[in-house]
Formats: C-alpha cells, sequence, structure tokens
C-alpha cells in the first residue's frame, strides 16, 4: 500500500534494474525512457495525483507480505502513463526494503531467431518457469482482437457520421426549395439559367457548411475529451492524439456527402415545373 496521510492507495511496487533496457520505464506523453534511481519512488502522474504528491515528497510504502515491513521513500521522478497506476524502485533498493535476499519475477530477453526453438524446449524442462510471454506473439493477439475491434467501430461511426452530414445536407437544401421554389421558377422565367439558379440555392447551403466546419472540429474535440474523461479509471486511460490530417480527412467526407446531397438537389432545380410553381399561391 502507499499512503500519504488519510489517502491510502492499494498497489504494486516493482523492481528495476538499474541497467535494464529490455523493458525500460517510458513516459508516454514525452517518448523519454525514465530512469529509475538508486533511492526513491518513480509514480506514474495518476497514482501521484491521487496520493497528492510531487518530486521530493515523502510517501509511506507498506508492504503486504513477507516480514510487512514500512517505509518512507522520497519521489524521485513521475511519468506518465495511460496504464494503472504504477511505481517503481530500484532493484537494490526494493531488496534492502523487504529485508529479503534477491529475488525475480520476470526476465527480459532478446533471442536469436535461429536459437528460439532450443530455448524454448530448455524452458520446457526448467519447472521454476511458469509462464512464457512473445512480444511478437502478444502484438499479434493484440491486433488480432482490440485492434480489430476498434475498426469495426471507427468504421461504424465514420459511416454513421457520412449518412448523417449526408442527411442534413440534403434535408436542409429540400427544405430550402420547397420555400424558395416559387422565386426560383421566377428567375428561370426573367432567364437565369439553370446553373445560376441552382448556384443561388446550393451556395447558401455550401458556405454554411464551411462557416460550420471550424465549429464542428472543435465541437468533436470536446466530445472526445469528455468521451475520454469518462472512461478514466485506476486500470487504463484514453490518450487523446489528434492528427492535422485527421480533421482534414472528415472535412472531405463531410463536403464530399455535401456534394453529394447537393447533386440531388440540383437534378430537382433542373426539372422544376415553372408552370406549376408559378400557379402556386401565396
Amino acid at each position: 500500500d502507499f499512503s500519504v496521510g488519510p489517502v491510502r492507495h492499494r498497489g504494486a511496487l516493482s523492481g528495476v534494474a538499474t541497467a535494464a533496457n529490455l523493458r525500460p520505464v517510458f513516459d508516454d506523453a514525452t517518448g523519454r525512457v525514465v530512469q529509475v534511481p538508486a533511492e526513491g519512488l518513480v509514480l506514474g502522474t495518476r497514482l501521484a495525483e491521487k496520493l497528492g504528491v510531487g518530486r521530493g515528497d515523502k510517501v509511506w510504502v507498506h508492504i503486504l507480505e513477507g516480514r510487512r515491513p514500512s517505509v518512507q521513500m522520497p519521489v524521485a521522478d513521475l511519468f506518465e502513463t495511460y496504464i494503472g497506476m504504477p511505481a517503481y524502485v530500484d532493484f537494490e533498493a526494493l531488496h534492502r526494503v523487504l529485508k529479503e535476499g534477491p529475488r525475480v519475477e520476470y526476465i527480459s530477453l532478446f533471442l536469436d531467431p535461429a536459437l528460439e526453438g532450443d530455448f524454448f524446449r530448455e524452458l520446457k524442462e526448467t519447472p521454476l518457469v511458469s509462464a512464457v510471454v512473445l512480444r511478437r506473439a502478444a502484438v499479434d493477439a493484440f491486433y488480432e482482437t482490440l485492434a480489430e475491434s476498434m475498426m469495426v467501430f471507427i468504421s461504424f461511426f465514420v459511416a454513421f457520421a457520412c449518412a448523417l452530414g449526408f442527411g442534413v445536407a440534403y434535408n436542409s437544401s429540400r427544405i430550402a426549395l420547397s420555400e424558395r421554389g416559387r422565386e426560383l421558377a421566377t428567375l428561370r422565367v426573367l432567364g437565369f439559367s439553370r446553373a445560376e439558379v441552382a448556384y443561388i440555392l446550393l451556395g447558401e447551403v455550401g458556405l454554411l457548411t464551411l462557416l460550420a466546419l471550424p465549429f464542428g472540429c472543435w465541437l468533436g474535440l470536446v466530445l472526445t475529451q469528455g468521451m475520454a474523461a469518462a472512461f478514466d479509471t485506476e486500470l487504463f486511460r484514453v490518450a487523446i492524439f489528434i492528427r492535422p490530417a485527421t480533421y482534414g480527412l472528415a472535412m472531405v467526407i463531410l463536403l464530399g456527402a455535401v456534394a453529394a446531397s447537393a447533386a440531388l438537389v440540383r437534378r430537382r432545380i433542373d426539372h422544376l415545373d415553372l408552370v406549376e410553381v408559378l400557379k402556386t399561391r401565396e
């Protein structure tokens, strides 16, 4: 457990070897490798926020196994992570806190692919090894499960957004056409071409669309931040990273939907019955 005054958090304290380079502590926000010092704790920012501490503050660490020692340790550094609420300490310092000899729970290895077969055969004959995790297999499993599910949801939302954008633009154009049909027909009778009449009606829709795009991008960012905050738990957090190209793609898709709806409305304008429209009373 970690405690600062009345605030308490039950979590895991992991020991990291100073020379470890195959399983470093990464700062997800900056991409830097965080060096675990010989003394002091390295905490995730979420855990530090919960405990209300920063660099240089003291944290009580209560070990709940073995001799169950309690020790006060300074916070040496903080790092951003989106998975869990981790805490790291130097491998040797952890052994001193536990007052036990060195113990290892996992080992990270970099293997020559040509020797993997012999290595795994040796592991099968080693009773002290309880599990083996291959990084390549873990990454492949991620893309086969979580990433594939995410793509299904993303595709659904993109298709729904396209249909919604098309429907709103088409409905607005049809309403404008029904309200101004008499005026547009009058312009046709006065000598305006079909293209000029269509430009008057569809130009307004296009202008409103262009003016709405910046507001729509801002509103989308606000909704994304709200959804990310709703999914914020102690287990994981959703990072918000939107590239400028994403906004550009969204604008292109929306403009394409508006153009498709404008093409359908243009056909109705071209086939406008001038006689029937002019006979309609106010």
